[in-house]
């Protein structure tokens, strides 16, 4: 169906200079690159892990990605909206909104995510248990550390999606080469020692590098946000974690008196999650009203 709508009468109107197709060549070839390094990046984990240790350990690892890899596709619906707003923005040569915009939309992402890691580390095992048995309960700790990722993914992703509406398609290739470099070499590091967790952990490293190299890129072309906007969620979510491990309570009042707490500290520090709890009540309550 796609292809039937697709205008080739038009498309295949050979342009009368061929610095059109240089032009969209010069623009491609970078996205193209990216999405081979991401694509070989995203699964050389699994041929490490077997290199070096055994099946059992890739069954347990891929238990542990499931829903992580799901949740990587629930924000590409994120992307599909973000990425022409953002270009409809810089067409107009707005730039200061745009700037605003890549700000808000991380800002929006980071409160979001913040809670689903928590929850996810919180009950890391439970979740496990009740969606693959108990013989997967080992590979709950990659788990948690698989979603927190994704978390990291998602800010390292917008980032790199805002270059390419400003005209630097380069910038997302060479981040992308260069946290593939850093995943691989952590990878063969971390694997061997830590077991197939240090998959996990080389994933959060590259990620962290490319959320650094992002926002140098941004800050050089004067696209960068308030970084203080969408990094305090991420402060808050790993303090919370932190403290909630160092004191290695495994019961539920516990548990549930943590997100409680967080939800409080995020309310007094957190604009965006304020008006997102605002926006969410007034949502459910005009919809009951309506409904009765």
């Amino acid at each position: 169906l796609q292809v039937i709508v697709i205008p080739f009468s038009e498309l295949l109107n050979k342009p009368k200079s061929s610095e059109t197709y240089k032009k969209i060549i010069k623009f491609s070839l970078p996205l193209y690159m990216t999405n081979m390094v991401v694509f070989f990046n995203g699964r050389v984990n699994i041929f490490i892990i077997g290199a070096y240790l055994n099946a059992a350990s890739i069954a347990l690892f891929d238990v542990a990605a499931k829903i992580p890899q799901a949740m990587r596709k629930l924000l590409k619906s994120f992307i599909i909206v973000y990425f022409p707003n953002l270009a409809k923005l810089f067409s107009y040569e707005d730039k200061k909104t745009a700037v605003k915009f890549i700000g808000k939309s991380l800002n929006i992402y980071s409160v979001v995510l913040m809670f689903i890691a928590l929850i996810t580390f919180l009950f890391r095992e439970e979740i496990i248990v009740l969606l693959f048995s108990d013989k997967y309960r080992s590979s709950s700790m990659a788990f948690a550390i698989l979603v927190f990722n994704v978390y990291l993914r998602g800010l390292a992703d917008l980032m790199g999606y805002s270059f390419i509406p400003a005209g630097y398609p380069k910038i997302s290739a060479i981040v992308n080469t260069a946290g593939s470099v850093v995943s691989i070499t952590c990878s063969l590091l971390l694997i061997p020692i830590l077991g197939f967790i240090g998959a996990a952990y080389s994933m959060v490293i590259m990620n962290v590098v490319s959320i650094i190299m992002y926002y140098l890129f941004l800050v050089r072309y004067k696209l960068n946000p308030n970084i203080k906007e969408f990094i305090q969620p991420l402060f808050l979510v790993l303090t919370v974690s932190a403290a909630y491990y160092l004191l290695g309570a495994e019961f539920l009042y516990v548990k549930i008196l943590f997100i409680i707490g967080f939800a409080v500290l995020s309310w007094v520090n957190l604009k965006e999650f304020r008006n997102i709890s605002y926006s969410t009540y007034r949502t459910i309550h005009n919809f009951v009203m309506h409904r009765n």
